[in-house]
C-alpha cells in the first residue's frame, strides 16, 4: 500500500511539475516576443532620427549633443587692467574661452599676458573711470549672451576689492 500511495504521490508531483513547465514555457515565450517586438519598435525609432538627423545615429548624436554643451560653457573672471578690461579664465586649469577666441576677437578682443603671469582677452581703453568695472563690462556680458553661451564670471577690481559670482 504505501508503494501505491508512493508511486501515485510521484505521479501527483509529475503532473504539476510538467504543467508548472508548461506555464514557464509559455511565459518565457511571451517575453521573447516582447523583447523582439521591443527591438522592432527600437529599431523603428533608431531609422526615424537617422532621417531626421541626416544618417547620424543616436550614440554619435548623443555624444555631439554633450560635446556642443560642453563647448558652450564659459567660466570668466572680469579684471580692471589699468584702463582696459582683463578677461581671463576663472580657473588657471580651464580654458573655457578658447571655444569663444573668434567671438572676443571680432569684437575687439586682443590675447594679452599680464606681467603677473595671468593672460587672457584684453579689451584696451574700455575702462570708464566715471563708471565702475560690473558696469563698464556690460558690453561683454551683453556679447557672450547674444552667443547663447552658459557661462559665469566673478568681477576683480583692485581699486574696489569687489568679488561677485553671477551666474548667466
Amino acid at each position: 500500500m504505501s508503494l501505491r500511495m508512493a508511486e501515485a504521490n510521484y505521479n501527483d508531483l509529475k503532473n504539476e511539475f510538467d504543467e508548472y513547465k508548461k506555464e514557464t514555457n509559455t511565459r518565457i515565450e511571451e517575453l521573447i516576443s516582447r523583447i523582439e517586438n521591443l527591438q522592432g519598435v527600437s529599431q523603428n525609432c533608431e531609422n526615424y532620427f537617422r532621417s531626421l538627423t541626416g544618417g547620424e545615429g543616436v550614440e554619435r548624436h548623443v555624444l555631439q549633443t554633450q560635446e556642443e554643451k560642453k563647448n558652450k560653457i564659459m567660466e570668466v573672471c572680469i579684471v580692471r587692467y589699468k584702463k582696459s578690461i582683463l578677461v581671463k579664465n576663472r580657473y588657471e586649469n580651464k580654458n573655457t574661452t578658447k571655444n569663444f577666441k573668434e567671438m572676443f576677437k571680432e569684437n575687439g578682443g586682443k590675447w594679452f599676458k599680464t606681467t603677473d603671469g595671468s593672460s587672457g582677452w584684453l579689451f584696451v581703453g574700455k575702462f570708464d573711470e566715471k563708471n565702475d568695472l560690473m558696469k563698464n563690462s556690460d558690453f561683454i556680458i551683453k556679447m557672450i549672451e547674444k552667443d547663447n553661451v552658459q557661462f559665469g564670471c566673478t568681477y576683480e577690481d583692485d581699486l574696489e576689492q569687489i568679488l561677485v559670482w553671477v551666474e548667466y
